[in-house]
């Protein structure tokens, strides 16, 4: 992983090895898993979500835990820690983030949907 502030979610499927639509699916499922979101609707993650991706793939795919169970052996090994305010402060205060954010073109967003929409096709059609 490079020293970014932030991964794009493409980004963190290619560090992860979990495809976007999964990685997506996943946050619906885990509640400690929550990467930022931008108004142009794009999740930006932290290091911490790719550890915690990290942790549930192996919960899922090398331990062999259903997600309900990969749910609660989260919840009994972690220890919630609340958001610090600087970190918060920090993600507010991201002039060159936004400014990035800003200059992403409305091209840019329809490719990387069409991406994962033809990879969750591919899924659907047992073509994996």
């Amino acid at each position: 992983m490079d020293n970014k502030l932030y991964y794009s979610i493409s980004e963190v499927s290619s560090i992860t090895g979990i495809k976007p639509y999964i990685l997506r699916y996943w946050e619906r499922e885990f509640p400690e898993l929550k990467p930022k979101k931008f108004s142009s609707g794009k999740r930006r993650y932290k290091k911490k979500d790719i550890e915690t991706i990290l942790s549930i793939k192996k919960l899922l795919y090398e331990e062999n835990y259903r997600i309900e169970g990969a749910k609660l052996k989260l919840r009994t090994d972690k220890e919630v820690i609340p958001r610090k305010k600087e970190d918060e402060l920090e993600e507010k205060t991201n002039v060159n983030f936004i400014q990035e954010l800003e200059m992403e073109s409305i091209y840019d967003i329809i490719e990387e949907l069409k991406k994962e929409v033809e990879e969750l096709i591919e899924f659907l059609s047992g073509d994996r």
